[in-house]
């Protein structure tokens, strides 16, 4: 039986591996954090994160890194962060970083929310410059993605703010 995860999506920081495991055991990065909060609130048990889930040491991790594309094509659904340019950023609404308000307009008494283009932030993002985040985006079933300014969900062939 395969384990309902969610897997996640996001910029690293910068350090090497050495930094990386002194600071992983007093805390985690808060796009870890806010990713661990929505998973749980979309009522999943697991979190998949290549830097935690993929020893950084192993020598052999070539092989593990070659099988991500098996990760995101069985998570249930991807988390990506397009709103953050480091993984201390966290996620827009489950991090104590709040959204950017959308544009709102009063047309005859009454209020019209103007939703921001997804597809650009999403776009013009840091992450969309990561290597691996065309495989993660293309091979994942359902995708929550994170901007600046709303959460954008993406199936195959639904799209919604």
């Amino acid at each position: 039986r395969v384990a309902k995860l969610a897997a996640l999506s996001y910029v690293w920081s910068t350090g090497s591996a050495s930094e990386y495991r002194t600071r992983l055991a007093s805390k985690l990065e808060e796009v870890i954090e806010s990713a661990m909060k929505c998973t749980k609130q979309m009522g999943f048990r697991y979190l998949w994160t290549d830097r935690h889930c993929i020893d950084q040491h192993l020598a052999s991790k070539t092989g593990v890194i070659q099988n991500m594309d098996q990760i995101y094509t069985n998570a249930s659904i991807t988390i990506i962060d397009a709103a953050g340019d480091s993984a201390e950023s966290g996620l827009p609404g489950p991090s104590t970083i709040p959204r950017l308000p959308s544009a709102t307009a009063s047309v005859y008494g009454k209020f019209i929310t103007l939703a921001p283009n997804a597809r650009y932030a999403i776009a013009v993002s840091k992450s969309s410059t990561r290597r691996g985040t065309f495989q993660e985006g293309l091979l994942s079933r359902r995708r929550l993605v994170f901007t600046k300014e709303q959460v954008y969900f993406q199936r195959r062939r639904t799209h919604r703010c």
